[in-house]
């Protein structure tokens, strides 16, 4: 490339000489022979760049003008001479290439040893026929066992389903004779009859049927299920939770449809005092402004018909120990009262026609049960029943039981069923079916209240002379696994 920077000081300096207007044909013509001089010498630089360039690039290659194998003793490689001559000065030299031994990836020379290896393959074929007649030899001497082997006679050569019918399954075989070598199918090789109860088999078609009808039959059952379960909970006692002078507070219980927990709490409710406007409970403060208002009618001498009392007493049952208790049953002991056992039942009592006892009418109603010490209150106002009230042949240390079995007469038929006698009637407890027993659900009605004991306790007990009403509540079975216990129930 050529330098311009000199060209352009002259091109200056000659516009200087311009400007001052003194431009003579000599200084024209000395700045011109300044530019060609400067030219002339950009022109010889150009070319010995050029020149130089193309010299420092041919001193980087040779060129190649002779091969040669070298005579080298190498049983692995082929080696060889390579000759080659410089292009800067003419310089000859040499190089020496190795060719390595081809193998499975890839190509290269035949090693000495391989050679070998190709001319010693012929002496190979003796071994093998060695091989071969030590072959033979232990083939004679195992004659025998060959022998044995066909004398086994068949070995199974495939095992598959054959065809089957409504009540049975079929398996073909085919089977290689080991001494003639023909093969045979026999279609019915094994057949499975279909099961029965004393044996294991095939499921048959018909009971597939019955499967399928019984599955049709149980899902029918299961959305029944869930439609009771979608009922929520089945009430089955109240229980009186709050006591107070204005208010008196029940809690009702039912049995879960959907989960089975009995006793399960469901609501709570509140009775409170009643208004002019609206009725209610008779509170504390009412029952003061009566016993006022009697006083003042009838004086303090009272009235010749006998005086009652009320008490707040209530059932309550433990569901872990299953005992019944008398909630405030111990005011009334204290009182001198004595509680009485009644059942709710038909009964005729015995009366005198003509000096004659005879079986009076059949009334239903509430109706004693033994006598005036029939039941008893413990200290912790458990009710306690007299175990020979009921089993005449209860002979325990303890007289006095806590356990609802010992409030119902539990006996057995000819035929194994059992019963429980209420009154004059016998009520089916557990049915015998078959081998099997099938227990009912039963509820028996029993009641208790508080009286003055009397002198007589055969006679029917006039419900004028209680002090309380009678509190309710059940002696049931409950049902588990196929067979039953009593428990209390409200």
């Amino acid at each position: 490339m050529i330098d311009i920077t000199q060209l352009t000081a002259l091109i200056s300096a000659f516009r200087v000489e311009t400007e001052k207007e003194s431009i003579s044909p000599e200084t024209v013509g000395k700045i011109l022979q300044d530019i060609t001089d400067l030219l002339a010498t950009a022109i010889g630089e150009t070319e010995y760049n050029i020149i130089r360039v193309w010299k420092e690039t041919l001193q980087q290659y040779r060129f190649l003008y002779d091969i040669q194998q070298r005579s080298v003793e190498d049983h692995n490689f082929v080696m060889l001479s390579l000759m080659t001559r410089s292009l800067l000065d003419g310089a000859a030299s040499s190089l020496t290439l190795a060719i390595a031994p081809a193998d499975r990836n890839h190509a290269g020379v035949l090693t000495a040893e391989d050679f070998i290896k190709l001319q010693n393959l012929g002496s190979y074929t003796d071994d093998l026929v060695d091989s071969f007649l030590e072959l033979q030899t232990t083939v004679d001497t195992n004659s025998a066992a060959i022998t044995r082997i066909k004398a086994a006679g068949f070995v199974l050569q495939s095992f598959q389903a054959g065809s089957a019918d409504a009540a049975r399954v079929t398996f073909a075989a085919s089977r290689y004779n080991l001494s003639t070598g023909a093969a045979a199918m026999l279609n019915n090789a094994l057949v499975i009859e279909a099961a029965t109860d004393q044996k294991a088999g095939v499921m048959t078609a018909a009971q597939v049927i019955a499967l399928s009808a019984a599955k049709t039959d149980i899902n029918a059952l299961k959305s029944a299920v869930n439609v009771i379960k979608g009922a929520g909970a089945l009430m089955d006692g109240v229980r009186q939770v709050i006591s107070a002078t204005d208010r008196i507070g029940f809690r009702i219980f039912g049995y879960n449809l959907a989960t089975g927990e009995q006793e399960a709490e469901m609501q709570t409710v509140v009775l409170t005092g009643a208004t002019t406007a609206l009725a209610g409970l008779m509170t504390a403060s009412h029952v003061k402004l009566l016993n006022q208002l009697k006083q003042a009618v009838l004086g303090s001498g009272g009235s010749t018909a006998q005086s009652r009392s009320f008490y707040n007493i209530g059932i309550e049952i433990n569901q872990a120990t299953g005992a019944l208790y008398l909630r405030g049953a111990k005011t009334l002991v204290a009182a001198g009262y004595t509680p009485y056992l009644f059942r709710y039942t038909k009964k005729r009592n015995r009366v005198n026609v003509g000096n004659v006892k005879r079986h009076g009418p059949v009334r239903k109603g509430w109706n004693v049960l033994g006598k005036a010490d029939t039941v008893s209150i413990g200290d912790n106002e458990q009710v306690l029943i007299d175990a020979s009230v009921i089993d005449r042949t209860y002979d325990g240390d303890q007289q006095y039981r806590h356990e609802a079995r010992y409030f119902v007469k539990d006996a057995a038929d000819k035929d194994g069923s059992r019963l429980a006698s209420f009154g004059k009637i016998r009520i089916m407890v557990s049915e015998k079916q078959g081998k099997l027993m099938v227990p009912r659900k039963v509820r028996l009605k029993y009641g208790i209240a508080f009286s003055s004991a009397k002198a007589d306790n055969r006679k029917l007990l006039d419900k004028a002379s209680l002090v309380t009403p009678i509190i309710p509540f059940h002696v049931s079975t409950r049902i588990k696994e196929g067979s039953y216990t009593w428990i209390f129930e409200r």
